[in-house]
Parts: structure tokens; sequence; C-alpha cells
């Protein structure tokens, strides 16, 4: 469950069943990626799209539920996703993750990370907590 960072709009996610936009103001309902295999999603900073793992591709929905953008297809299925700034980052099954600017859609960085990991609100680096308990900081390394 997720609320949206600018409106009375939570979604919620039910594995198998996209992602529920639930708009509290107008007591309306719209499902996108209904049928995927979405493990989670993030909002947009502005709150009018969300991007969602689908599986092995990465796919950004406006609030109609229309699709605006699917990535490339990963190699392997993608399990965490995060949207800060002008970057999304989203992990592979292996821990590999993905840096994508949201404005162009093109890939700025893969890292490799363990455990647990978000980003910074700046969305200038990723913090993680590794195996051995450590905190490391991996910068995100995209342009501009």
């Amino acid at each position: 469950v997720e609320w949206s960072p600018t409106s009375n709009i939570v979604g919620t996610l039910t594995v198998g069943d996209g992602v529920h936009i639930h708009d509290l103001d107008s007591n309306t309902q719209t499902t996108i990626g209904s049928g995927s295999l979405v493990f989670d999603f993030a909002w947009s900073n502005d709150g009018t799209q969300i991007v969602a793992t689908d599986d092995n591709v990465l796919k950004i929905w406006d609030m109609s539920g229309s699709l605006v953008h699917a990535f490339p297809q990963h190699d392997e299925r993608l399990y965490k996703v995060e949207w800060v700034s002008d970057v999304i980052i989203v992990q592979e099954e292996g821990g590999k993750l993905y840096v994508w600017d949201a404005i162009t859609y093109q890939l700025v960085n893969i890292m490799q990370t363990e455990g647990n990991w978000t980003v910074t609100p700046d969305g200038k680096q990723v913090t993680s907590r590794g195996r051995d308990g450590n905190l490391s900081f991996l910068p995100v390394n995209r342009s501009g």
C-alpha cells in the first residue's frame, strides 16, 4: 500500500492482479497491469504516474491505466522498484540494480548490491546494507 505523494489517492498491490489505484475523493478505482505478475510499484514525484515491475519488464502507467512506456526486458524477474527525483531504480532477482532516467528512459547505470537497499531522497545514491551488516553508499552516476 502506497499513498500518492500529491493527492488523496492510494495504490494497493495484488500479485497477479496488478496495481489498484483508489481515488478516495471520487470513490473510484482503476486497475493497472491486470493479470500481470507485479511485485512492486512506485509513484512519480508528481503523483501522475506509477512505475511497476511486470515480471521481468518495467512499465510506466498513467492514472487512467494507459501504458506510457515499457523498458527493455530484463534477464531476471524484477522485485523492487523506487522512483526518486528523475531516476527509477529496479532490482532483478539476483540483486543487480538498474538505474533508468525517468525523463529520457535511458539506462544510466548498473550496479550490484546485496541485501536491503533504498535511494537517498535526492536520488544521487543507493544505500545498501550488506550481509555483514555494513552500510554502503553507491553513486547513481546519472547525467545532469
